[in-house]
C-alpha cells in the first residue's frame, strides 16, 4: 500500500509550483478564502467523476484542474485552515463542553476529549503517518482574518508544525463562520463518502474511512468542527430591543422580527464556557445580506449530509448518547434536527429582514440597521441568495418527519423568491449588457459605476437557480437567457487572450480570489446545466491559469498552504 500523507499535502506538480511573488503572501481573510476553498471543492473531485459519467473529457489537462489543482490542493488549504489555531479551539466550544457531559468516566477536561477523539480518528481512517502532538488542536470557530506565517516550519506529517503564529485579532465575523461551515461541510461530505480496506496483518483486515488516512481524519476534523458551529448558533443570538447577544435554547421557534444573529463578535473564553459580546463599531445591529446567504447555504448543506449524505457519513450520526469507549467518532443524531432549526431560523430571518415589496415586486435588501431597510443590493449579494434558497429548496426530510409541513411550508416561500429575485436580475441584464455591482432596490438604477467579473458570476449561477424552478423551457426561458447573455458579455468585455483570463477592467493582470471563483462556478454550472463543451472549455482554461499565477500557496518552510487573495495573472499562462 502506498504511503499517501506526504503525497497528498506536498503539492508537487506544474501548476502548484509555478507561482509568483504573490505566492508568498500569507495574509488570511476567512470568509473570503474558505469561501473559494468551498467554491474549489465543488470542481475538484467530484466535477471530475461527474465529467467522466456524461462522458466527457477526463484528459490530464481536466485532471489537473480537477483532481490536482481544485482537488488535493484546495485540500491542503481546508486541513491547513483547520490545524491553524487561527479562531477558536475546538475544545473551548460549547459543543465540545456538552460532549464531555456524556463522555465515559475519566475525561477530566473537554480539551483531553478532543485529545481521545483526534485519536480515535486517525484510528477510524487508518492514519497512522500523521503526527498528533499534544499542542495540535483543531480550529472550532475561526478568526476573521490571520496570518499564515508558522512557528516553525512546515512538515506535511507533523500537525505539530502547522500552527500559525500569534497575533490574530480575536474578532469574528458571521461571513467568516458561515463560510468555514459550508467549506468543512463540503470537505466532509467528499472525503467520508468513501471506505477502503487494508491489510492489519495476521489475516485481519480493516475497514477505514476515507480514500487515504489523512483525507479520512481531517474529514472527520471538518464534521467535528462543523458541529461545533453549529451548536454556537443559538449562543450568538442577537435581541433587537435589548442590542446584546442573548443566547437562546433553540433557534426554531424565535421570533424573526426581534432576533437575528451578530455580523462581528469577540468571545470570551471563561471557567463557565464561551462569552460573546456584539462589536461596537459601525456593524453594530447591522445584519448583511452575503453572509446571511452563506450560513442558509452552509446550514441547507449540514442538513442534507445529515439526512441524505453519504452512508459512510451518515453512520456517524448514532443515537447513542455520547461517545462511549471504543465509539468515540460517533456524533449525536440530535445534531441533524439543530441544523434543520437553524436553517429555518436563518430562513425566515433573511426573507423576514432582507426582503422589501417594493411596486408589487419581491427585491432583496443587501444590509439592514435598526429595523431600518437598506435601499441598494448587489448582483453578487443576490445571486449567492439564490444558491441558498436553491439549496434550501431541495433539502428533503425522512418520511413522517415530524416538522415536514413547515419545512414544505417555508420552502413554497422560498420558489416565490426565487422566482422574484431571478427577475431582479434579468431585469438588470435586460436594461444594458452587463450587470453593475450596485442597484437602487426602488427603481433598479445602478449605484455604481463598476462591473466587476464577479458579480456576473454569481449573477449568472443565480439566473440558473431561476431558471431551473420557473421551469421554462426553449424562447420561453428568460431567466436562462438572460445567463447566457451575460456570459457572453462576460467572455467579449473581459476575457483577456494574453493572459487567457477574466479579470476586471480596472485591475488588468491580476483577480481578486472571490471574483475568480463566482467566474468558475458559473462557468462550471452553465457546462453542466447545458452540456456545451466550450463552458467547460473555458472553466478549464481559466482555472489552468489561475494555478499558474499562484492562485494556491503549497505549504513550505515557514508558510502554510493557502490560497492568494489576489492572482497575478501572466501572459501566455497555459
Amino acid at each position: 500500500m502506498a504511503r499517501h500523507g506526504v503525497g497528498l499535502l506536498a503539492l508537487t506538480g506544474a501548476l502548484l509550483c509555478a507561482a509568483p511573488s504573490r505566492a508568498d503572501d500569507a495574509r488570511f481573510e476567512a470568509a473570503e478564502c474558505l469561501l473559494a476553498a468551498a467554491e474549489l471543492i465543488a470542481g475538484g473531485a467530484a466535477l471530475d467523476e461527474e465529467l467522466f459519467a456524461r462522458g466527457w473529457p477526463t484528459s490530464p489537462d481536466y485532471r489537473a484542474v480537477t483532481r490536482d489543482l481544485a482537488g488535493q490542493g484546495v485540500d491542503a488549504v481546508v486541513m491547513a485552515y483547520l490545524g491553524s489555531g487561527c479562531g477558536l479551539p475546538l475544545g473551548s466550544t460549547s459543543y465540545q463542553r456538552a460532549r464531555l457531559e456524556r463522555a465515559p468516566g475519566g475525561m477530566p477536561s473537554p480539551v483531553a476529549l478532543v485529545r481521545a477523539e483526534l485519536a480515535a480518528y486517525r484510528n477510524a481512517a487508518g492514519a497512522t503517518s500523521l503526527t498528533l502532538p499534544g499542542t495540535f488542536e483543531p480550529v472550532g470557530v475561526p478568526f476573521q482574518r490571520g496570518k499564515a506565517e508558522l512557528e516553525r516550519a512546515w512538515s506535511p506529517d507533523d500537525l505539530g508544525t502547522w500552527r500559525w503564529r500569534e497575533g490574530a485579532p480575536p474578532r469574528h465575523t458571521l461571513d467568516a463562520l458561515a463560510f468555514a461551515l459550508l467549506a468543512e461541510t463540503r470537505f466532509a461530505r467528499a472525503k467520508l463518502a468513501h471506505t477502503r480496506v487494508e491489510d492489519q496483518g495476521g489475516g485481519r483486515k480493516a475497514t477505514l474511512l476515507g480514500r487515504t488516512g489523512p483525507e479520512g481524519f481531517f474529514g472527520l476534523v471538518a464534521l467535528h468542527a462543523a458541529f461545533a458551529k453549529l451548536v454556537e448558533l443559538p449562543r450568538l443570538v442577537v435581541d433587537a430591543r435589548a442590542q446584546k447577544i442573548m443566547p437562546a435554547n433553540e433557534l426554531g421557534r424565535l421570533d424573526e422580527l426581534r432576533y437575528h444573529l451578530p455580523t462581528a463578535w469577540t468571545t470570551e473564553v471563561g471557567a463557565a464556557g464561551l462569552e460573546h459580546a456584539a462589536v461596537d463599531d459601525e456593524t453594530r445591529g447591522k445584519t448583511y445580506l452575503f453572509g446571511q446567504a452563506g450560513l442558509l447555504l452552509a446550514l441547507a448543506e449540514l442538513a442534507d449530509l445529515c439526512y441524505a449524505g453519504p452512508r459512510p457519513a451518515r453512520d456517524l450520526l448514532v443515537a447513542a448518547r455520547g461517545p462511549t469507549p471504543g465509539q468515540l467518532v460517533a456524533f449525536e443524531a440530535g445534531l441533524a434536527e439543530q441544523a434543520l432549526d437553524a436553517a429555518l431560523f436563518v430562513s425566515r430571518s433573511l426573507r423576514t429582514l432582507h426582503v422589501n415589496v417594493v411596486q408589487g415586486r419581491a427585491m432583496s435588501v443587501g444590509s439592514l440597521e435598526l429595523g431600518v431597510r437598506g435601499n441598494t443590493i448587489s448582483p453578487r449579494d443576490v445571486g449567492l441568495y439564490l444558491l441558498a434558497l436553491d439549496a434550501f429548496r431541495a433539502l428533503k426530510l425522512p418520511d413522517k418527519h415530524p416538522r415536514t409541513a413547515e419545512l414544505t411550508d417555508e420552502q413554497r416561500k422560498a420558489d416565490t423568491l426565487i422566482r422574484s429575485l431571478g427577475a431582479s436580475i434579468r431585469a438588470w441584464e435586460s436594461d444594458e449588457p452587463g450587470l453593475y455591482d450596485m442597484y437602487s432596490v426602488a427603481d433598479n438604477g445602478r449605484q455604481a459605476p463598476t462591473k466587476s467579473v464577479g458579480a456576473q458570476g454569481l449573477a449568472v449561477r443565480g439566473l440558473l437557480v431561476a431558471h431551473r424552478h420557473a421551469g421554462q423551457q426553449g424562447d420561453d426561458a428568460p431567466f436562462f437567457a438572460a445567463a447566457e447573455r451575460s456570459l457572453r458579455w462576460l467572455d467579449r468585455e473581459r476575457w483577456d487572450r494574453s493572459t487567457r483570463a477574466y479579470a476586471n477592467a480596472e485591475t488588468k493582470g491580476k483577480v481578486a480570489v472571490l471574483d475568480a471563483v463566482a467566474v468558475l462556478g458559473a462557468l462550471r454550472a452553465m457546462a453542466l446545466e447545458t452540456g456545451d463543451g466550450r463552458y467547460l472549455m473555458r472553466y478549464q482554461q481559466y482555472l489552468s491559469s489561475l494555478g499558474a499565477g499562484g492562485l494556491l500557496r503549497p505549504g513550505q518552510d515557514r508558510r502554510a498552504p493557502g490560497l492568494a487573495a489576489e492572482v497575478a495573472l501572466r501572459s501566455g499562462s497555459k
